[in-house]
């Protein structure tokens, strides 16, 4: 099974802000899972 990612993994890969990250879901520019409320998760692709 994939392992799924949070905002703070993507954000580490990405070169990114953890706020870029969540502003980026926030306009669905990056695709994203929900587990729960405000439980988000992101695959590695």
């Amino acid at each position: 099974m994939e392992k799924l990612l949070t905002a703070y993994e993507l954000a580490e890969i990405l070169n990114l802000s953890v706020e870029t990250v969540w502003r980026y879901t926030r306009q669905k520019k990056i695709p994203v899972i929900e587990l729960g409320e405000k439980q988000y998760r992101y695959k590695k692709e």
